[in-house]
This record gives structure tokens, C-alpha cells and sequence, in this order.
């Protein structure tokens, strides 16, 4: 039975799936693509952003859920179109690296912002508005080089440093990214397109989702 169950697995493993689903997201309409509220999309580079928490629908990417995800940017000089199919390609850097922090052609993702985007994503962070989405994602921009100013001053929630140095003095020292990725996002044409940031399940949880679907497997050819 062993021999049986490894190999109808290799054979699985080996035949191309049906109905395969392209790696892609969909960035959406403006009400569809808005975390928080109504905001202004401004030229990254020179003007301020408001509410930059955006959604984006994932589609057949390995390791990451089907489904509308809250991400953030990473670099400021790609943009993003409304109404667009992306090809995505999960990686652990942006690429091109934006504005700062690459090295050849690669920014790697910063433990830093990993762990704020968990913080945020387990609502820890308690971002309920527009002023405190801005400042979360200037912080992330500050973290990984591709701005060298703070665009929000002082120090509360709404504000650059807060966010900064909360994870300077509030991530733990031991800290390792084994959860948050980057999506490398391609238009039709080929043209590389803002990078953004995902979740996806932990090592340890993969695994466990494996384990049980092989024992699923084996219940059903017993």
C-alpha cells in the first residue's frame, strides 16, 4: 500500500494540472481596490498618499490564498493601474529594488517591514484610518530605502516615526521572516509593475496541511 500511495503521488506530481490558473492579481476598481475610506493617489515620488492600504484578488499563486488580500507598496517609482491582471511572482525582494536598498536588480524585503505588515494584518496596529494608513506605509518605504525623510511628522499614530520605531525597538531581537513575501507584479506587455507584499502560511502549517492531505489520500485508497 506504501509503494501504491508514493506512487500515485509521483505520477500526480508529474502530469500537467487541468484548468491550471495563471499566477496573477487583479488590482481592481478604485471601490474595489481601497482599504480604507476615500484617499487621493498622488505621484509616489513628489506627493502625499492617503489610505495606501490596497486590495488585491490573488489567482493561482503557489503558497498564497485565492482571494482578496490588504497589501501595501514597496517601491515608489512603479505604479499601478485600476482594472489590470498582473502576473505575480512570489519572491522574498522587489525587483528593480525602486528607488534604493537593491542590489543587482534586487531590493531584499526587510525583516522590519515583515513584521509590521504581520502587526498589521493581526490588528495589532489598530490602522482604522486613513492618516494612520499613510504613515504605516511611508514607514515601510523609510524601512526599505526608498525614501530618506520622514513625509509625516511627529510622533503619534499618524505619524512616520511612530511606525519606525515601533519596529526598531518593539520587533523582537530574534525575529525571522519565514511568513511575508513579495509579489514581483508584470503587466500583458511585460512591464514591470508596483511590488507589493503577501502573507502565506507558515512552514510548520504547510506542512501540517501536506501531512493531512496525504492521510486523506490514504483513507480513500484504503
Amino acid at each position: 500500500m506504501k509503494f501504491l500511495v508514493l506512487s500515485l503521488l509521483v505520477l500526480a506530481s508529474s502530469l500537467p494540472a487541468v484548468g491550471m490558473v495563471m499566477p496573477t492579481v487583479y488590482f481592481g476598481s478604485e471601490a474595489e481596490s481601497f482599504g480604507l475610506g476615500d484617499w487621493s493617489w498622488g505621484n509616489y515620488a513628489n506627493l502625499p498618499v492617503y489610505a495606501v492600504v490596497l486590495k488585491f484578488r490573488a489567482s493561482g499563486i503557489e503558497g498564497v490564498a485565492d482571494g482578496w488580500f490588504d497589501t501595501f507598496c514597496m517601491e515608489l517609482p512603479e505604479g499601478l493601474t485600476h482594472g489590470i491582471y498582473y502576473s505575480a511572482t512570489l519572491n522574498s525582494a522587489a525587483n528593480n529594488g525602486g528607488v534604493g536598498g537593491a542590489t543587482n536588480g534586487l531590493d531584499p524585503l526587510d525583516n522590519r517591514t515583515a513584521w509590521l505588515y504581520n502587526q498589521y494584518l493581526d490588528g495589532a496596529l489598530g490602522i482604522d484610518s486613513n492618516a494612520k494608513a499613510a504613515a504605516l506605509q511611508d514607514a515601510m518605504w523609510f524601512i526599505e530605502q526608498e525614501t530618506s525623510t520622514y513625509r509625516y511628522g511627529g510622533t503619534d499614530e499618524t505619524s512616520t516615526h511612530f511606525y519606525v520605531n515601533l519596529a526598531n525597538t518593539s520587533m523582537p531581537s530574534d525575529y525571522v521572516n519565514s511568513n511575508i513575501k513579495v509579489l514581483n507584479l508584470v503587466d500583458s506587455e511585460n512591464n514591470r509593475a508596483q511590488d507589493i507584499i503577501v502573507r502565506i502560511p507558515e512552514p510548520a502549517t504547510m506542512a501540517l496541511l501536506g501531512l493531512g492531505g496525504l492521510g486523506l489520500l490514504r483513507r480513500k485508497l484504503a
